[in-house]
């Protein structure tokens, strides 16, 4: 037996021992004994300890350099020593090698109990220094026996041999049991199992493509193997791009083709059937075939995916009407605009021809444009040069209204349409004689230097001949040739394009297990309870067009059951700042009173804005999910994001969130969590790159932990551009920000 005694010695809160402990990985039943010095208690029978106690039992807790503890039995004390016997499994992985901590507990025989300090990186495992793995070295036996022997020295032992198939082809499976032997008969029955199977294979793939004769059947693709083929196939539908060069052929008497066309009847979508050249052939109508189309509030891409057949164009170039769904085709590179009435699409300021800059430069917010000459253009400064104006997709004939407030007088033209309209508020109605794809707007005043502005404000653009309202900000896509977007809540909605738009005319009456209720899928229902934890974002009711807190929104579009339990001004993490008090609501202290079961202390406390009172209403154990939702008070009041030497540090964000989740856990293990990372803030000196950052060290936290991670930041929209449609003051939500933000998450809560 390979053993080492050792001396701890013990000085107030700490304990160190005599001498390092050193060993290698892959080491094992290696056996150390450890005496006592300076305790303020003695094991029994030692003379040298001040005597207060007597341990007679001793177990011992190994820490491992990554936090992972493996306590020992409990054991008596062998000669007033404390005995560790390390095991291979103690140290064989590489994640094991590092410095040690170690604990040792002692225990009377009248259930008494004491710790002694943590002995802290005294116990080092390092690598082995060679390749040769210690099993080598200790593997001496040569048996031939069954369990015992060895590479290189079991033999087998002969026997008749055996059929490695069943009559009806098969492998004749072996079910082996222990101390049976190996005979010569067995191996040969697997290998000849194998080589059949071998062969077998080969002939699959030689016999793939070819006729009964052997000879290649010809393939209608470039490759003419038949991997080539179906790689071909399925990357380019064809040699030539795709879909282009695939053609259904022409049915004959030998040859699989086209299908016979039939007239419709009240049964049937409409008529199919192959046209002069064989090929299938559709004719879909732009007026309807007779069904009805149910729309899905949920998403586009669902409603789409479950009605693959009979989708119909409905327009091109622009639409506004009732559905509430649509999938977008670009027809050319260009940037689809989803906005209000206004029918502007994306500003822009354009080159006077390849060679020059842009003329204008221009800024926006809130709908004011302000221009000046680029100090890069280098062509005359006059009206006639500038180029900015607005994307549009105007229809010839058609009677329009633009309106704007401008600081100066100002020119509209494009093709066919021209007149000079006067300061101040301008409404101009005119009727273009062509198809509109750009309105140009000129700013006769503007001197001809670079620093002066001039400013056009909430520029509209309705069909019609009265002046119609600022639309304001408006969602815009960028897409390529072929492209397609799918749109969603856009009922009455001005969508602007180049490109056509589809519906999806064949009634859906189930999408997802989920049955339609009054013609709407509700995607989103559920019938969970939740519980809201968060900070003002989730706690407020007040708010511009506001109709409660974020859990009434959330009530409204997915049902269920919420609970919510916010509280203004809170943290994730224990506070670094703040109004004083507010610790007891730092989530990972609500944590311990979810496990407790007293909130006491939150509730009758009176310097916050809080639900916590609706904890009332909560049974723990009919808790579905938990959802999470802190972070932007954390980074406001300079808080610290992780540590990663101590995963569950409640001093930093995500070291909290470990913990809460934990704990949490341990006495509910059916509850699970929803963590919703940190939207966009304009406020408080709050730097967008570190809500990006936080949130990535949020999601590896969640994923450490097993809980979802939402990208509600992603999924509400909310942005540096438009942040001011949405908040009152760059954190608070309006009504239209709490409702873009609970149809975010409600997108996450499908087929729950």
């Amino acid at each position: 037996m390979i053993k080492y005694d050792y001396e701890i010695t013990v000085n107030g809160n700490q304990a160190k021992l005599n001498k390092d402990i050193y060993l290698f990985r892959g080491n094992k039943n290696v056996h150390y004994y450890f005496a006592v010095k300076n305790a303020s208690f003695n094991f029994k029978g030692s003379t040298d300890l001040i005597e207060k106690t007597n341990a007679i039992n001793a177990a011992v807790t190994v820490i491992k350099p990554n936090n992972v503890e493996v306590a020992s039995a409990i054991a008596k004390v062998e000669n007033g020593k404390i005995h560790l016997k390390v095991t291979e499994d103690l140290i064989d992985e590489e994640v094991e090698v590092g410095d040690f901590d170690l604990v040792f507990d002692l225990f009377d025989d009248t259930d008494g109990a004491v710790t002694i300090p943590k002995v802290i990186g005294q116990f080092h495992v390092l690598e082995r220094p060679c390749t040769t793995p210690i099993s080598e070295l200790v593997a001496t036996n040569t048996t031939n026996e069954v369990d015992q022997a060895l590479t290189d020295y079991a033999i087998t032992t002969y026997a008749e041999p055996v059929a490695s198939t069943n009559e009806d082809g098969t492998f004749a499976k072996k079910t082996w049991v222990p101390k049976e032997k190996i005979t010569t008969a067995e191996l040969n029955r697997m290998e000849e199992g194998i080589s059949n199977v071998s062969s077998q294979c080969k002939d699959i793939a030689n016999e793939l493509g070819r006729d009964a004769e052997g000879n290649l059947i010809p393939l209608q693709t470039t490759e003419q193997s038949v991997r080539g083929a179906i790689n071909e196939l399925k990357n380019n539908q064809g040699s030539g791009g795709i879909g282009s060069s695939y053609t259904l052929p022409i049915a004959t008497s030998t040859k699989l083709g086209g299908v016979k066309p039939v007239s419709k009847t009240d049964e049937m979508t409409q008529e199919v059937g192959v046209d002069t050249e064989g090929k299938l052939y559709t004719n879909p109508s732009a007026t309807g075939t007779g069904s009805t189309t149910t729309e899905d509030i949920a998403t586009a891409e669902s409603t789409f995916s479950a009605s693959v057949i009979d989708l119909q164009k409905i327009t091109s170039g622009s639409y506004k009407g009732n559905h509430n769904t649509l999938m977008f085709v670009a027809t050319a590179d260009t940037v689809l605009s989803v906005g209000s009435d206004d029918l502007l699409g994306a500003p822009e300021s354009k080159a006077v021809n390849a060679s020059l800059s842009p003329t204008l430069v221009f800024t926006e917010s809130d709908g004011v444009y302000k221009f000046h000459y680029n100090p890069e253009y280098t062509g005359t400064k006059n009206w006639q040069n500038q180029q900015f104006g607005f994307n549009v997709n105007l229809k010839a004939g058609t009677t329009y209204t633009i309106s704007y407030e401008s600081d100066s007088s100002t020119y509209v033209m494009e093709s066919k349409i021209s007149s000079v309209l006067p300061i101040g508020k301008t409404a101009y109605t005119f009727t273009p004689s062509k198809n509109v794809s750009f309105i140009k707007i000129a700013l006769i005043n503007l001197p001809n230097d670079t620093t002066t502005t001039k400013t056009i404000s909430h520029p509209a653009l309705v069909e019609g001949s009265a002046a119609g309202q600022y639309g304001g900000s408006k969602q815009t896509y960028s897409l390529k040739t072929g492209e397609v977007k799918y749109l969603k809540n856009i009922k009455n909605i001005n969508c602007v394009g180049t490109g056509d738009f589809y519906v999806s005319p064949v009634a859906i009456t189930e999408l997802n297990g989920i049955k339609t209720e009054d013609g709407i899928i509700k995607t989103y229902s559920t019938d969970k309870t939740f519980v809201n934890f968060g900070d003002s974002i989730w706690t407020f009711a007040t708010g511009e067009g506001s109709i409660g807190n974020l859990s009434d929104y959330m009530q409204q579009y997915c049902g269920g059951t919420w609970y919510n339990l916010a509280t203004g001004g809170t943290t994730m993490a224990i506070r670094t700042g703040g109004a004083e008090g507010y610790d007891i609501f730092d989530f990972c202290n609500l944590a311990d009173c979810v496990v407790s079961g007293d909130f006491s202390e939150q509730k009758t406390f009176t310097g916050a804005t809080t639900n916590i009172n609706n904890v009332d209403n909560v049974d723990w154990n009919k808790v579905d999910y938990i959802t999470v939702a802190y972070g932007t008070n954390d980074l406001a009041f300079g808080g610290t994001i992780d540590n990663d030497s101590n995963l569950y540090d409640k001093n930093t964000v995500c070291g909290a969130l470990r913990y809460a989740i934990k704990t949490i856990s341990s006495a509910y293990p059916k509850i699970k969590f929803k963590v919703l990372n940190i939207i966009y803030r304009h406020a408080d000196g709050i730097d967008n790159s570190s809500i990006v950052e936080w949130n990535n060290k949020i999601k590896l936290a969640c994923e450490y932990m097993g809980a979802e991670y939402v990208d509600i930041r992603s999924l509400c929209g909310i942005n540096e551009g438009n942040y001011s449609s949405y908040s009152y003051d760059g954190t608070h939500l309006k009504g239209a920000g709490k409702d873009a933000y609970a149809k975010g998450f409600a997108s996450t809560i499908v087929n729950i």
